[in-house]
């Protein structure tokens, strides 16, 4: 359950829809839908009717659910803080820089692992006479 938590991400930008969360988290819709599914069962997320497109359902996270991954990660939480007490304020300035570069540096690295691994549509195919190719 734990690891369902986790890569369902966290709640920031609140409820929204399965193929957002997908989207999001880099899964399919159907391994999204059936981790929801999961969710769902076990008190950590509802479904509710999108005010704004009666056709759409969000999802959003429990209180109860909210409280098992804040209670997965309370020892991290700690240890951080504790660490970060040790720090000037010019460190503590620096972080922001630090965490922002990291982070675009992680999606750029995930976009071109992505690209590697995902097979070309010609992968295979003998180039046909007359295409072109």
């Amino acid at each position: 359950m734990r690891a369902r938590l986790r890569a369902f991400g966290s709640n920031r930008g609140g409820p929204t829809t399965a193929a957002a969360r997908a989207a999001r988290v880099g899964l399919t819709p159907g391994s999204v839908s059936r981790m929801i599914d999961r969710l769902d069962a076990a008190g950590c997320v509802r479904r509710r009717p999108d005010p704004d497109d009666r056709r759409k359902v969000l999802i959003e996270p429990t209180p109860e659910g909210l409280k098992r991954v804040a209670d997965y990660y309370a020892g991290l939480t700690d240890r951080t803080h504790d660490v970060l007490a040790t720090f000037d304020e010019d460190r503590l300035r620096s972080l922001p820089t630090f965490v922002e570069a990291a982070r675009d540096d992680a999606v750029a690295e995930v976009g071109r692992v992505r690209s590697d691994v995902r097979p070309r549509r010609d992968a295979g195919r003998p180039s046909h006479p007359g295409s072109g190719e």
